[in-house]
């Protein structure tokens, strides 16, 4: 029997398993997901930090952990850089189009009324961010564009951008928390901060894993 006829025979055997095995994969994400979010809610809570700063830094870290992979293999393996760029900005809209879901299912009022006014300081940031990235790009598609041997010189910058818009908000957000925080009651009176992390943790893997 030739290579054909057995590629013919066992491909519809494996059509189902990818989809098996597809399926499983958002059934853990979406399972990790809630975790997540509850683990990060309770260590905001525990540890005094405001949620916003735990949605961006943590939460936003983990869940963009698999597009990192996919970028760096467009890079490195693919040689395609318009795929890796492509993925990381499409990201950004397509986030951005998501918060038009969550303002559907948010209830009794808008989202944006009961989100915190810290997102106004990341948002800020986030636009600052995307438009130094896009700036960059059309220099180089103009020819100007500023490398130190093959990084460009905007490497640098945006990451500087960003860990000072991390610790902004990380400042705003402890300001608003201090003076309510010890008031305020336990909302997770049975789990302790260090449960919290390595719960947070174990979800974060599961996100990771399947995600990849």
């Amino acid at each position: 029997m030739d290579a054909h006829r057995l590629h013919a025979i066992f491909q519809p055997v494996g059509r189902p398993v990818v989809w098996v095995q597809f399926l499983v994969c958002v059934v853990a994400i979406g399972f990790a997901g809630v975790k997540l979010s509850r683990y990060g809610d309770a260590i905001a809570d525990k540890a005094g930090l405001g949620g916003t700063w735990i949605g961006v830094i943590m939460l936003a870290s983990v869940t963009s952990l698999p597009e990192l992979v996919t970028g760096i293999s467009s890079v490195t393996v693919a040689e395609a850089p318009d795929i890796a760029v492509g993925d990381v900005l499409g990201s950004c809209v397509f986030n951005l189009m998501l918060i038009v879901v969550l303002d559907f299912l948010s209830r009794d009022e808008p989202l944006y009324c009961r989100a915190g006014q810290g997102h106004i300081l990341a948002a800020g940031f986030g636009v600052m961010l995307i438009g130094l990235a896009g700036f960059n790009l059309l220099l180089a598609a103009r020819g100007t564009g500023i490398a130190l041997w093959h990084l460009g010189l905007y490497s640098p910058a945006i990451m500087i951008l960003y860990l000072v818009a991390m610790r902004s908000v990380f400042l705003y957000e402890s300001e608003l928390v201090e003076g309510f925080t010890e008031a305020e009651a336990d909302a997770y009176p049975g789990l302790s901060l260090r449960t919290a992390v390595v719960r947070y943790i174990a979800a974060a893997a599961v996100v990771l894993v399947a995600g990849v």
